[in-house]
């Protein structure tokens, strides 16, 4: 739409020395340069409705209840840690600011404690 609009406003600005169907293409040009816009408008409100639709309440978390054992994985995001020794719960396990720094934490479910996990950025490979 703006580049249309840039196309056409030095024509708008000479209309007097355009002839009838030259201004008529001005003109139109111009409203579909409009009617391009509000589409735009109208979907990027579409879309910014659809993704708080899709957003959870709250951040992701894995609650556990009893144990995670050594060696286990887990991926929240782009963040991934893997536990070296067991960790007794029950804990949630989620990513959270840390130092201006998003990590990987242990939040202790009775006390709140809060433990920050060894992480690392999480790439999927592509399929």
């Amino acid at each position: 739409a703006g580049k249309i609009r840039d196309a056409v406003k030095p024509l708008m600005a000479q209309l007097k020395r355009l002839l009838p169907a030259q201004r008529e293409r001005a003109t139109e040009l111009m409203y579909q340069a409009d009617e391009l816009e509000g589409a735009v408008q109208a979907m990027l409100a579409k879309k910014d409705t659809m993704l708080k639709e899709a957003s959870p309440a709250e951040d992701p978390f894995l609650f556990v209840a009893t144990v995670i054992h050594s060696g286990v994985t887990i991926i929240i995001g782009d963040r991934m840690t893997t536990f070296t020794k067991e960790l007794h719960g029950p804990v949630k396990i989620m990513r959270r600011r840390v130092n201006r720094v998003l990590e990987m934490v242990a939040v202790n479910d009775l006390s709140g404690g809060v433990t920050v996990l060894h992480s690392r950025e999480f790439v999927p490979e592509p399929a």
